[in-house]
């Protein structure tokens, strides 16, 4: 951002948000989308963000921090924070409540702040990290504002690593909180759409079929798709919101959310072979775009993770990842020959192919993982025969481009 012209500077501060936050202590971390920079003395906000999903976060200072450095996620033990979605042109005014050391949201109405007292302010405002900003849309594409609004409340409520999540009985062993108590500015628990994984049956289910639904997750997930509405992206919203809580303010109420969602989606089987014994057909489009969506997700947020975090923070989510994702895989495989399964249409099996495809690239680059292919059960157990007749149509290998940096 240092070598706009003086016309690109205009055009981004006509069309740009902007978040004004005066008197953060100097030395204070502040943090915008993951982007994260100790603070100086002159500091007034931030000018340029664009129109979305925005996270706030601070941790205020503490003795030794130089102000110059730049520190990324788990390195300040707690952080406070505002999730929120800007609206174009929108002038968020927040302040700093020195007793509680938090984000207090104040007012968006832009005729608090004029042009004149927003140029003053002009010096301190530091620019939005655009090199950063396809990373955050793709850790935050499905999170709605209504997903905000149910799960941390009224916009402009704080939320913090200590907060709790409503209806989670672990709750207090985790977060050390008094039961009830949440965020410092009282935001209470967290409302995170609620299931228990270890009751995955219905109510009345016995032998064989408490059995069968007791393993496969398929009617605990048809279950949870129809009490989040008409738009199973919602679901991979509660997803995507718990893992930013989670990498950014180390909420542990967040990670207990995060992997039965992960979970639930990857130990439901029958749902991906027969779809319309849990859901009708007109929903089994929204389905297949969940999960092509959860694995493009499930790559933004491996590329998101810190190198060393499986061996400082998440000491073994690694093993626990690649259980659940050989338990997708193996479900993907079984529905990937059947007529009636999820995967039956072609365009939407070669897509699912190829965002696998690239995550298995990245996930290897960065951590060294070697997950396997989607592969059909005619795949597997017919021989190499049938395999190489098909090799230059749906099933040749198929290429991924991933960023040499990873």
């Amino acid at each position: 951002m240092q070598n706009l012209t003086p016309q690109q500077a205009q055009a981004l501060w006509d069309a740009g948000g902007f978040t004004i936050l005066p008197d953060l202590p100097e030395g204070s971390e502040y943090g915008l989308d993951g982007t994260y920079h100790t603070i100086r003395k002159s500091f007034t906000g931030s000018k340029f963000v664009p129109p979305g999903l925005h996270l706030i976060t601070i941790s205020p200072a503490s003795p030794g921090r130089s102000s110059s450095s730049s520190l990324g996620p788990g390195a300040i033990p707690l952080r406070s924070g505002i999730l929120i979605h800007l609206r174009p042109r929108e002038r968020l005014v927040l302040s700093y409540d020195t007793g509680t050391e938090s984000l207090a949201y104040t007012s968006s109405d832009t005729s608090m702040i004029s042009d004149d007292h927003l140029r003053s302010l002009d010096p301190g405002l530091a620019a939005y990290p655009f090199d950063g900003l396809d990373a955050w849309k793709s850790l935050t594409n499905s999170i709605s504002e209504d997903v905000v609004l149910e799960v941390l409340g009224p916009r402009g409520i704080g939320v913090d690593g200590m907060r709790g999540v409503e209806g989670d009985k672990d709750d207090l062993a985790v977060s050390g909180h008094p039961e009830g108590v949440g965020v410092q500015d009282g935001g209470g628990k967290m409302r995170f759409v609620h299931f228990d994984l270890r009751r995955s049956w219905r109510d009345g289910a016995v032998g064989e079929e408490l059995t069968r639904w007791a393993r496969d997750k398929s009617w605990l997930l048809a279950s949870v798709l129809e009490g989040v509405g008409q738009d199973p992206l919602t679901l991979l919203g509660h997803l995507q919101l718990a893992f930013i809580l989670l990498l950014h303010l180390s909420s542990p109420s967040s990670l207990t959310v995060y992997k039965r969602l992960f979970s639930l989606l990857c130990r439901s089987t029958n749902i991906h072979v027969q779809p319309l014994e849990h859901l009708p057909a007109p929903l089994h489009a929204g389905l297949r775009a969940l999960y092509i969506s959860f694995i493009a997700a499930f790559t933004a947020q491996i590329q998101a993770l810190p190198d060393g975090v499986f061996d400082t923070e998440l000491p073994e989510l690694d093993v626990w990842y690649n259980e659940e994702l050989e338990a997708l895989r193996g479900n993907i495989s079984r529905a990937m020959g059947e007529a009636d399964g999820l995967w039956a249409d072609g365009e939407a099996r070669k897509e699912l192919r190829v965002g696998w495809e690239g995550m298995r690239v990245v996930a290897r680059r960065k951590f060294g993982w070697e997950i396997g292919e989607l592969q059909s059960l005619a795949q597997l157990f017919d021989g190499l025969g049938e395999e190489d007749e098909d090799e230059d149509g749906e099933y040749a290998p198929v290429v991924v481009d991933v960023p040499d940096d990873l």
